[in-house]
């Protein structure tokens, strides 16, 4: 290109084309040729380099000598890509709103693959933004508060002038009003939160089609690639200290194969899972005795307790599933259903049931401090059925994915919180995945993510329906009735309620068929469903 320069001044016609989209979107956050020509002729070569031909420099060992340097020298883009820092024929251009959404995922600082278009708006100090990212727990992420202050920070220090620098920015600029609340000299309709949010809602689309505009040319934001998870460490975990229980599974275990065998009707595969199972035991055995004297666990017990329960499933699986095309998902289905008792004088049945694992949280200490250990237990229930319909285990599973599920013996609420999810979130071992599981863990995995408000069941109902909300933050909550009409008819509870899933029973034989309407209120979160009484 500096060759070039005499003979068809292709400096002027490359700025030519660069200078106007510069107006447009920006300046480039990728190195461009000039950024190479000024440290090839300042930090690299001694004579001038139009001066030298193409043979003096093209060889292997100078391009990746010079690659090398200039990559040591020259600055990183300020947003990250997949691709690695190097020359770009134009570049793609710096845009605040990418440069926002990249400091929020997942980097050296913050713990998050996935952003949101609100990250944007709440760093151009939208409250409402961050309200809304707040209530779908998205603020909850190790240092994002910090990092989204840091460039609400910065955005406010720019000048109107910086503001005004290119087309794209300046569109940023005029979506700033919108994501403000209104004063008092502003109309009613404008001042509430429905125009808030509709406003942002305008900024969104705005900044949507803004984007759409310049997709050739604005950097798009990139989550890490590859990057382990900050500490990798082995989680130190803990194993519930009842050494005589493991001892007589261990024993069990070896009785089954021993016995089994002497009646020759054990194959290999299943004789060396038994094995390791007697094995396994034995080794949970040791480290509960471990915890019982006080001792510090090893590295390996602590693999041991992580990789539980990948082990039991590689223990359960049967090679010739796979080889007579089974369903292994199907086999690994935790819930079972058996009647055990038939009264034939009522026709009826006693159903025992096993549902899907429920989490449990213990206090326990751990090379002597206190941690709250998340674990799996068991869900029992008890109910009679009708003879004619005795249960599958197919139907079984169907009840518990349904709202028609029974409850919990009612015993079990000295342990259990009733009506909470059973689906276990947490992943089948720890190994490399967490650093450790602490009261910020537990509170992090055990509380809802989001404010909610389900939808009624039965629906349509007479007269009685549930309604269930669940609440990321505790907090006063209203939760009324109203008719096709919008007057208000009932007010179900008005009261304060701990984070967490709730259910209100609503009884509305006092009414009358027709279509009703369910409010909730809680601190910014507000939401309407709607319901069909039958009478």
């Amino acid at each position: 290109m500096e060759q070039l320069q005499d003979e068809i001044g292709i400096w002027e016609i490359w700025n030519n084309i660069y200078i106007p989209t510069v107006f447009f979107v920006g300046k480039a956050d990728d190195l461009l040729p000039q950024d190479y020509l000024v440290f090839a002729e300042q930090e690299y070569f001694e004579s001038d380099i139009a001066m030298l031909s193409y043979d003096d420099f093209l060889t292997k060992v100078i391009v990746a000598d010079f690659i090398d340097k200039a990559d040591e020298y020259l600055p990183d883009p300020k947003i990250s890509t997949i691709t690695p820092k190097g020359m770009r024929f134009m570049g793609q251009r710096y845009i605040p709103d990418s440069y926002t959404l990249d400091q929020l995922v997942y980097n050296h600082v913050i713990q998050r693959y996935m952003p949101k278009s609100l990250d944007v708006m709440a760093a151009l100090h939208s409250e409402e933004a961050f309200n809304l990212l707040d209530q779908m727990g998205d603020t909850d992420y190790p240092n994002y508060i910090e990092q989204l202050s840091k460039l609400k920070q910065m955005y406010k220090e720019y000048p109107d002038s910086q503001w005004a620098e290119n087309l794209y920015w300046n569109w940023l600029y005029c979506l700033m009003p919108l994501l403000r609340g209104k004063e008092e000299r502003y109309p009613p309709f404008m001042k509430n939160l429905a125009w808030l949010r509709k406003d942002l809602n305008t900024a969104l689309s705005s900044w949507t089609e803004l984007r759409h505009d310049t997709i050739l040319y604005a950097k798009q934001s990139v989550s890490a690639i590859g990057m382990p998870p900050p500490g990798n460490s082995l989680v130190k975990g803990y194993v519930e200290p009842n050494p005589r229980l493991y001892a007589r599974l261990a024993s069990l275990a070896k009785f089954m194969r021993a016995g089994l065998l002497d009646f020759e009707l054990l194959n290999s595969e299943m004789e060396e899972k038994l094995l390791e199972f007697e094995e396994l035991m034995v080794s949970l055995r040791d480290i509960a005795i471990k915890e019982l004297t006080n001792q510090n666990l090893s590295d390996n017990e602590y693999e041991t307790i992580c990789l539980f329960g990948e082990k039991i499933e590689l223990l359960i699986s049967n090679s010739q599933w796979y080889a007579r095309g089974v369903d292994v998902d199907s086999q690994d289905e935790m819930p079972v259903i058996a009647d055990v008792h038939t009264d034939p004088n009522a026709g009826s049945c006693l159903e025992e049931g096993i549902g899907y694992p429920n989490r449990i949280f213990v206090i326990c200490q751990i090379e002597g401090e206190l941690k709250i250990a998340i674990g799996g237990v068991f869900s029992y229930y008890e109910f009679i059925q009708p003879i004619s319909d005795r249960l599958t285990d197919e139907q079984w599973r169907t009840i518990l994915e349904s709202n028609r599920k029974p409850g919990y013996p009612f015993w079990t609420q000295e342990f259990a919180v009733i009506d909470t999810s059973y689906i276990n979130s947490e992943p089948s071992h720890y190994y490399n995945h967490k650093s450790g599981i602490g009261n910020e863990a537990v509170a992090e995995n055990s509380r809802p993510k989001q404010y909610k408000l389900f939808q009624n069941y039965p629906n349509p109902f007479n007269p009685v329906t549930n309604i269930e909300f669940q609440l990321k933050k505790p907090g006063f909550v209203e939760l009324k009735i109203y008719n096709i009409q919008g007057r208000l008819v009932k007010t179900l509870t008005a009261k304060q309620f701990t984070s967490g899933k709730h259910r209100i029973v609503w009884n509305a034989s006092d009414l009358s068929s027709g279509i009703y309407f369910y409010k909730i209120q809680a601190k910014n979160f507000s939401a309407i469903k709607k319901c069909v009484l039958l009478q």
